[in-house]
């Protein structure tokens, strides 16, 4: 609730929204009950297994499989308690550091909810993707899942001195600091660098990386993908041919909203997409087509030295809630 309220107060609290996290050894016979009254899969769950076997996010569901209607869509989250069934989650020694990369994906979601609540009755999509969808707004997955990726890096750097975790902990500022070091022996990371790793911290870390690939070095393969991420490229459109990864994707974002504004980038772009499409509306917000973006977005990460830092103000200082209004957008 407490992340859900710094949610709604930065980017608002938008309706047809479910998320459901549950254990499956719990008494989940209320859960189901909400779960059938709203209608989800038809509103005929019988047992929690069956909403286990469906297990993902953000899909979508129709109020009692209406599909005709726009206004029974919502977003859901059907997702089993991460501590025991998200390997890289319940893996994790320290339960409260992981809680922060919950968090993160938690509003890595709801920025999705938010982006689908503007394209109205379109899909949020391309149309190359599989599955039907219906009438995307040609919306590229470097686009979809950076923007998405870039909200809750910034969002979580805000609300992290806020939140009760922290302050219960006594957990200190996030860093990327590295290994802890005494005569010859190399210790695990310092807190401070968990948390980093949990909410993304290391921003300019990410940068290096990126900037090394593409001019021809560094180990950066775009998260465990074989080709390395050399230039951004109209590949990049599509989760199944993209190279440049999450961090990528990231900092393709971010530069956009460089050479644009943070508003632009989060949903300038996106308020006139239903309209006449993502590409046109890019082209109208950006003043460049997304083809020539991609050049001058790799032409910048390879100018200067390999080991040059962003430049001034590439990484805003401002606080996400200062930075932008996200109640200047327009909802139709």
């Amino acid at each position: 609730m407490e992340l859900h309220d710094k949610l709604f107060e930065i980017i608002g609290a938008y309706d047809r929204f479910v998320y459901y996290v549950y254990t499956l050894d719990g008494d989940n016979e209320e859960a189901i009950s909400i779960l059938n009254e709203i209608g989800v899969w038809g509103g005929n769950i019988t047992s929690i297994e069956q909403v286990f076997e469906r297990r993902s996010c953000l899909s979508a569901f129709w109020r009692f499989n209406d599909h005709g209607s726009k206004l029974n869509e919502y977003s859901f989250c059907n997702w089993p308690n991460p501590f025991e069934h998200t390997p890289w989650i319940a893996n994790q020694k320290n339960k409260n550091i992981a809680r922060y990369e919950v968090m993160h994906g938690w509003a890595h979601e709801y920025f999705h909810h938010f982006q689908t609540a503007h394209t109205f009755e379109r899909a949020l999509g391309m149309s190359s993707e599989c599955c039907g969808l219906y009438n995307p707004i040609e919306a590229p997955a470097w686009w979809v899942e950076g923007a998405a990726g870039v909200f809750p890096n910034y969002f979580l750097k805000e609300i992290y001195p806020d939140l009760s975790l922290t302050k219960e902990n006594n957990f200190p500022t996030p860093k990327r600091k590295g290994l802890v070091v005494k005569g010859w022996l190399r210790y695990g990371l310092l807190v401070e660098d968990k948390i980093c790793s949990a909410i993304y911290c290391d921003w300019e870390g990410v940068y290096g990386e990126v900037k090394k690939s593409m001019m021809g070095q560094g180990s950066y393969d775009g998260e465990g993908k074989s080709v390395k991420c050399k230039e951004f490229t109209a590949k990049e459109e599509s989760r199944d041919t993209m190279k440049c990864g999450v961090g990528g994707n990231f900092i393709a974002n971010v530069y956009l909203a460089y050479i644009t504004s943070y508003e632009t980038m989060f949903f300038g772009i996106l308020e006139d997409s239903w309209e006449i499409g993502f590409p046109a509306s890019f082209e109208k917000h950006v003043g460049m087509t997304m083809d020539e973006f991609y050049v001058q977005f790799t032409k910048f990460m390879r100018e200067g030295n390999i080991d040059d830092p962003p430049p001034q103000g590439f990484f805003p200082k401002e606080p996400l809630s200062k930075l932008v209004d996200f109640s200047s957008v327009d909802s139709g």
